[in-house]
């Protein structure tokens, strides 16, 4: 009788812990069920985010590049003083800075649909820290701040719109970042490369984030 009620008492943790493993992997199968709804979710709002920039960008830089013409076409038209001539010129560089910014999202839009292409050539460092240096420098000289570039007579094989814009993104986060003080931008030989650098003196990143 003894063993009798042992042997049920068995079977009985046995049917137990069949349950239980049973309910787990029934819990396991729904959350895989529910992790792969997840990730087509998320994959249908990439699709459609990138189908929005590009969309978008296209759409803007149309009217961009219309404005940027009637500019050149009221030119001839106008009589400017020699400070007038300045700010018309920073009128147009303000206008090509804004559609290279569209361009950028249109290429964001290309670079998740893996469509990029870099277009490689060689670019001369210093021509592209002038072009920098122009654009940045009214906003340094709002904030106060000084912006100092180092000249060199590097060359480097690279494609000079992506190359542009990674360093205008560099230089955009130093001086936004820097209440007071200097940007330094420079570039060092590394064997056969080149590298490029934005120093400043802003807040910088906490030790926490840094890694």
């Amino acid at each position: 009788r003894r063993l009798t009620l042992e042997i049920q008492t068995e079977l009985q943790r046995t049917e137990r812990q069949r349950d239980q493993a049973l309910k787990l992997r029934s819990t396991a199968e729904h959350e895989q069920a529910r992790l792969g709804e997840l990730n087509r979710a998320l994959e249908a709002a990439s699709a459609a985010k990138s189908a929005f920039l590009a969309a978008a960008s296209h759409d803007l830089r149309q009217p961009v590049q219309a404005v940027s013409l009637f500019v050149e076409l009221m030119r001839p038209e106008m009589r400017l003083t020699e400070k007038g001539e300045a700010y018309f010129g920073k009128v147009k560089y303000a206008l090509r800075t804004v559609s290279e910014m569209l361009g950028t999202l249109l290429d964001l839009s290309r670079l998740d649909a893996s469509t990029v292409e870099p277009e490689i050539e060689v670019i001369s460092v210093n021509e592209l820290f002038r072009e920098l240096i122009r654009e940045f420098a009214p906003l340094t000289e709002r904030k106060g701040l000084a912006l100092r570039v180092m000249p060199t007579r590097c060359h480097v094989a690279s494609d000079p719109v992506l190359l542009g814009r990674i360093l205008r993104n560099l230089m955009s986060n130093a001086l936004r970042y820097t209440p007071s003080g200097k940007v330094l931008l420079g570039c060092r030989r590394r064997g056969s490369r080149v590298l490029i650098q934005v120093w400043d003196t802003g807040i910088g990143i906490s030790k926490q984030n840094q890694e």
